[in-house]
């Protein structure tokens, strides 16, 4: 199978015509400048990609979304599959316009590799949502329902709906409320405070370690989607917080400090007092705190998309 692109968000949807159930291609692009698609993929094997779509059917019928929203579906099978995936319609009692995907060159486009999964396709005909796996519950805070409302009234899907919240209950129960205050012992050579930045601009707070090799490629992750935010037009201050243990860690802060210069600034928890406030319990973890002092979302061990999410979620924030 050879190697094939996937959509951007906000990407121009392009795809050739493909074999409908109908004896007749389907153009995702015919609905260009006219609807909103709601994309589905499935197997005739799936009951619950049947559930799901039933679900999907009828919140088309719901305030009228059906008007201005086509709901298509696409099987990774070939046409002269046609009669099994008729079978599984009348089965399940589905009336739905099918799209034959035997290369699984729309799947692959979209990042469409499990069943169910959902995209939104806005009337501009780009790419306007990640792909779902649930028509139900929502990946983070919105549904595919409360996506597809969101497109229809002009709006953008904020980038952090894409990612799920940490699973770490404890952590978890920290979005959405005040950050706490750096607790810094007297030796740290630089203080500084959450409470300074409030109203002016958002923290990307990183508790990490030097001698920890995933710690250290977070903080570069980290640092690089900082700068890009910054580059945007976007307010940030990047602060690196790492446990001392004796003072040739003191020696090295040093030098990471000078390395990073205005890029990052490193403090240092001593007696951990920080990390403790924070429920920090894995190196690393970082905290996206807003301009309010609240925090928005946070990333705990070593994720290698931590800068992409990191991003989103700044992104997302400050659109509010």
């Amino acid at each position: 199978m050879t190697q094939i692109s996937q959509f951007n968000e906000g990407e121009l949807v392009e795809l050739e015509p493909f074999p409908s159930l109908e004896k007749k291609n389907i153009d995702i692009a015919a609905f260009r400048g006219k609807k909103n698609v709601v994309i589905g993929f499935w197997m005739p094997t799936c009951d619950l990609c049947a559930e799901q779509f039933h679900y999907v059917i009828k919140s088309m019928k719901d305030e009228k979304r059906e008007k201005d929203t086509a709901f298509i579906t696409v099987v990774p099978m070939g046409v002269e599959n046609a009669n099994v995936v008729k079978l599984a319609m009348a089965k399940h009692k589905l009336s739905i316009q099918v799209m034959f995907d035997a290369e699984m060159t729309i799947s692959r486009r979209f990042g469409a590799y499990y069943v169910p999964s959902f995209a939104i396709i806005d009337k501009e005909g780009r790419l306007a949502s990640h792909v779902m796996y649930d028509a139900i519950k929502p990946t983070r805070d919105i549904s595919l329902v409360q996506a597809l409302d969101t497109i229809r009234k002009g709006k953008r899907i904020p980038q952090i709906q894409k990612y799920p919240y940490i699973e770490n209950e404890e952590l978890r129960s920290m979005i959405n409320a005040p950050a706490p205050e750096l607790s810094l012992s007297d030796s740290s050579p630089v203080k500084v405070a959450i409470g300074q930045y409030k109203g002016k601009a958002a923290i990307a707070l990183l508790f990490w370690h030097p001698y920890q090799t995933t710690a250290e490629r977070t903080l570069k992750n980290l640092t690089s989607a900082v700068e890009s935010f910054k580059e945007s037009g976007g307010e940030v201050v990047a602060i690196g917080i790492s446990s001392i243990y004796g003072p040739s860690q003191k020696d090295e802060l040093k030098a990471i400090r000078e390395e990073q210069g205005e890029s990052m600034i490193i403090l240092e928890d001593d007696v951990v007092k920080t990390g403790a406030s924070y429920k920090v319990k894995t190196i690393p973890t970082v905290f996206i705190i807003d301009k309010q002092g609240t925090i928005v979302d946070v990333i705990e061990g070593d994720n290698p998309r931590a800068g992409e999410r990191a991003l989103a979620a700044l992104v997302s924030f400050q659109q509010k």
